[in-house]
């Protein structure tokens, strides 16, 4: 049941792909509409509405017989899609990197926040991008990577995001451009 600010289409939207992601709802599982009705404890209306998104995501398909299965989300797939993210925060980095009031902002930012927590986990990729002022790459981010983004840190502890983040953190305070884009590659292929 939602307990939050989420539309109850966000709401099954959200569940479902962390679920999905982490592997507990696994490759071909045939869902339906009841199923997840009961689950969630929400109407169809929103059921159909996630599973069109999840579907326009490439986490579910659409079967000729309105039959959805979920497609696999196994390693390799991860491990790609994290390697998609990490290319376009590097190219958000640059950016910011070449813009002095974007860096110092961003800078700010890292000397207030710890980034031990998800929120401020997440708060950071999502700063990274919206400093560019590239809306291209923020919209990217906002429709689609933060979801998957979101789902993955979810699976991680506190000294886990502490580990993977303060190199990023140091390299950024400390001006080190190639250590920062090393620091990024890192972190997503620890995550």
């Amino acid at each position: 049941m939602k307990l939050d600010n989420r539309t109850s289409g966000e709401f099954v939207t959200d569940m479902l792909r962390e679920e999905i992601i982490s592997g507990r709802i696994p490759d071909k599982t045939e869902l339906s509409q009841e199923w997840i009705a009961e689950r969630a404890g929400v109407s169809r209306m929103p059921i159909r509405e996630a599973l069109s998104c999840l579907e326009s995501e490439g986490l579910v398909e659409r079967l000729d017989n309105r039959r959805i299965i979920v497609l696999g989300f196994d390693r390799e797939l991860r491990a790609s899609r994290l390697d998609v993210l990490a290319c376009l925060e590097i190219e958000a980095a640059r950016r910011i990197w070449n813009d002095a009031d974007a860096r110092a902002s961003l800078g700010q930012y890292l000397e207030r926040h710890s980034l031990l927590t998800p929120s401020d986990e997440e708060c950071f990729h999502a700063m990274v991008f919206e400093r560019t002022g590239d809306r291209f790459l923020i919209l990217l981010y906002r429709r689609m990577l933060k979801k998957f983004l979101a789902a993955v840190l979810n699976e991680n502890s506190e000294a886990d995001r502490h580990r993977r983040l303060a190199p990023i953190k140091n390299a950024f305070l400390s001006g080190a451009w190639e250590a920062l884009f090393d620091a990024i590659r890192a972190y997503y292929a620890a995550v």
